[in-house]
């Protein structure tokens, strides 16, 4: 169970939201009943490496020879532990986008929003779509490659058939390919576990099986033990007779100890570890509680301020099945109404709801925000004080669009656009529709937030990445839009640095950073180009993944508006 609250801290104060949910659920409940659509048809063409083949449709041949090379390095590296051979190419179907990807005929179920890739087991396909940055697309390649890999494991062994992955628990199947895509360290899967400590609901094997266990998180964890404890050397043979034998004697077979023993050991462990850090931390929240389950729902996250600081805009699955936009008041949290109550008048199939928050008009009066309709991504404007939608458009050429930010001036909004296989910064006019594409480069931006004057606008970028290191971490730039020129602070080198917002004179950055293995709040003075730390919580400032949007800031800079893990 993930559970976070939104909050308000001052810089004076912070805001807390506060969200708790099952994810798996909450997927499959957003798509029950429904058919797959399917908008447009895709003239695939096939790159062929060793051991792939890779059906694209994009007129990038740099870019899907660069993931060719890539799979073909991943190939190498789960060799290390599965020593498996496959007497056939791997077929690789590669999505430009999100809302191409979803309607893929490859398999036959609906795909929701929050659906990274799949891996078909009968013909053994990977299929996923590129995502914002190299280093997100390269991750889902490697964990969806680890799957090619269980299948190919259990389909070609003596004694084994695809019917024993029935004896396989998710968190082992997901968890496993967590583990060899991500490795052993990761900030965000030790905010679960942290969490699972701190309010002592550290599981045990049997309650793996549970719902608020979430299988990616909570798997990752349980390999990252073994393959800590007992050796890598055992991940694969604990695997294969799971699925001979199923996981009490496969626990006996392979480890020397039962699940009971096992689950005793991981728990003492753990908390042995991360009980440490509870003197130097702060596991309460700083500033005054807005939301959390008792006035809103499970999930509660992406908290965005209004200007003049009055009322906050917050994601949440208040309504039991649907995740919606609710306003609220910024002083005491009372939920005032549904914002998107009326999307379903507005052919709106989905809200883009996991990595991209939305964005108030400079006069608090309209709220913008990203939806799924008709297979491609379309900007959504609401009217705050009625909930009723004053206008959507599709941006013409650009399918995929996200982390919206509307100018001060309130004439245009700022946004990352996925087109052919790279993520740009673009600007559209809200009245004329006129577009105009700020960066133009193999590099990922994203996140944009403009500057109080307008002049200038931060964003994230993995510019940095280099051809030793293509998943570098990402980073804050600012970008100078009279003189079209980045400036690239140095600010903690290999962490995710991210969420950048300025402050009400432009003088200051607040952002999100993971640099000690915790996300914490900071903030970055230009003129002095010094870093201040505001938080340092046991858990973390984080929406469902590392790349949501937390934080949000008024005019008046004299509060936070923060999702607290």
């Amino acid at each position: 169970m993930l559970k976070s609250h939104i909050f308000l801290i001052k810089t004076t104060r912070f805001l807390i939201f506060v969200f708790a949910f099952m994810l798996a659920q909450l997927t499959q409940a957003q798509y029950f009943g429904q058919n797959k659509v399917k908008y447009k048809n895709f003239n695939f063409k096939v790159l062929e490496s060793p051991t792939y083949e890779i059906y694209h449709y994009l007129d990038n041949d740099s870019l899907t020879l660069a993931l060719a090379n890539e799979a073909e390095t991943w190939r190498q590296r789960h060799m290390v532990i599965f020593k498996d051979t496959f007497d056939y190419k791997i077929p690789i179907i590669l999505y430009a986008n999100h809302g191409d990807f979803q309607q893929t005929a490859a398999v036959s179920g609906i795909i929701g929003t929050t659906t990274g890739g799949v891996t078909e087991g009968l013909k053994n396909r990977v299929i996923f779509p590129l995502t914002t940055s190299y280093a997100q697309t390269d991750h889902v390649m490697g964990h969806e490659l680890v799957h090619a890999h269980q299948y190919n494991m259990v389909k070609s062994g003596d004694s084994l058939s695809l019917n024993n992955m029935a004896n396989i628990p998710l968190w082992m199947t997901e968890g496993m390919a967590e583990y060899f895509s991500i490795g052993s360290e990761d900030a965000h899967t030790a905010m679960w576990m942290r969490d699972a400590v701190a309010y002592d609901y550290f599981p045990t094997i049997k309650d793996l099986y549970k719902s608020r266990y979430f299988p990616y998180r909570f798997g990752h964890a349980f390999w990252a033990f073994v393959g800590g404890t007992f050796g890598d050397e055992r991940i694969l043979p604990l695997y294969k007779t799971t699925a001979k034998l199923g996981v009490k004697e496969a626990f006996k077979h392979e480890l020397f100890m039962p699940t009971d023993s096992f689950s005793k050991r991981w728990k003492t462990t753990t908390e042995s570890f991360y009980n440490k850090y509870k003197n130097d931390r702060k596991l309460a929240a700083e500033g005054q509680k807005l939301v959390d389950s008792k006035n809103g729902g499970r999930l509660n996250i992406s908290p965005s301020v209004s200007p003049d600081g009055k009322y906050f805009i917050f994601l949440s699955e208040r309504n039991l099945f649907t995740i919606d936009l609710f306003l609220a008041d910024a002083t005491n949290g009372k939920i005032i109404r549904k914002l998107s109550k009326r999307t379903r008048q507005t052919h709106l199939d989905a809200l883009d709801s996991f990595e991209s928050a939305g964005t108030w008009s400079p006069d608090s009066n309209q709220y913008a925000f990203v939806g799924y309709s008709e297979g491609k991504n379309k900007i959504v404007i609401a009217n705050v004080k009625s909930g009723k939608i004053t206008d959507e458009f599709f941006v013409k050429g650009i399918p995929s669009i996200n982390n919206i930010d509307w100018s001060p001036d309130g004439k245009n909004i700022v946004f990352t656009g996925l087109k052919n296989g790279y993520s740009d910064l673009f600007i559209i006019d809200v009245n004329s529709k006129n577009l105009t594409q700020l960066t133009d480069d193999p590099f990922a931006e994203m996140q944009p937030r403009w500057s109080p004057n307008g002049n200038q606008i931060v964003f994230v970028t993995d510019k940095v990445r280099n051809a030793e290191n293509p998943c570098t971490k990402l980073s804050f730039a600012i970008y100078d839009l009279k003189t079209g020129r980045n400036f690239n602070p140095e600010v903690f080198p290999g962490a995710n640095n991210l969420n950048p917002t300025f402050g009400k004179d432009g003088n200051f950055i607040y952002f999100l950073s993971d640099r000690e293995g915790f996300r914490d709040i900071y903030r970055y003075d230009l003129k002095e180009d010094k870093v201040a730390q505001l938080t340092r919580f046991y858990t973390g400032v984080s929406g469902i993944t590392k790349y949501a949007p937390a934080i949000s800031i008024p005019r008046n800079e004299n509060t936070i508006f923060y999702s607290l893990y």
